[in-house]
């Protein structure tokens, strides 16, 4: 227990005023300014959190075209296995076009984990590649369709 103080008496030294909690284990006074932050990762030489999460966003959206390139690609061969796409259909077309997909994109991380480990954000390049990358897939996908509807 702290000792109640009276007007004319000091309060105990080892109680903040008004508190009632010990000095050590105090929070800062509300008007006291904030600690001063530790220097942004920037500052210090390396990259910036927002760099890194970038680059981590970029790098996802590749591995998940490719993973559907992949997919798509198994899904002509998994239709040909099946007999639901002929043998001289021109089943190579999609196929062809899935796995150019998946270049495309393992093209495109290898730039983005690059670029990210020497500072640099995504660059024009990467977008291209992107685009050509979701432009393949997409006319994988299709010619796939086509190939099903005309058999």
């Amino acid at each position: 227990m702290s000792p109640i103080s009276t007007p004319d008496q000091k309060p105990d030294a080892s109680v903040e005023a008004g508190t009632g909690t010990p000095q050590g284990l105090s929070a800062a006074p509300a008007d006291a300014a904030p600690a001063p932050s530790p220097k942004p990762p920037a500052e210090q030489g390396g990259p910036t959190l927002e760099l890194v999460a970038l680059a981590q966003l970029w790098a996802d959206q590749f591995r998940h075209l490719a993973t559907l390139s992949v997919a798509g690609a198994g899904g002509v061969l998994i239709l040909m296995q099946a007999e639901l796409i002929e043998a001289d259909a021109k089943w190579w077309l999609p196929l062809g076009l899935f796995v150019t997909t998946a270049v495309f994109a393992m093209y495109g991380q290898m730039g983005i984990v690059d670029g990210a480990s020497s500072g640099k954000k995504p660059a024009l390049l990467a977008q291209l590649t992107r685009g050509m990358a979701t432009a393949c897939l997409g006319a994988g996908g299709g010619s796939a369709i086509a190939i099903l509807l005309n058999t």
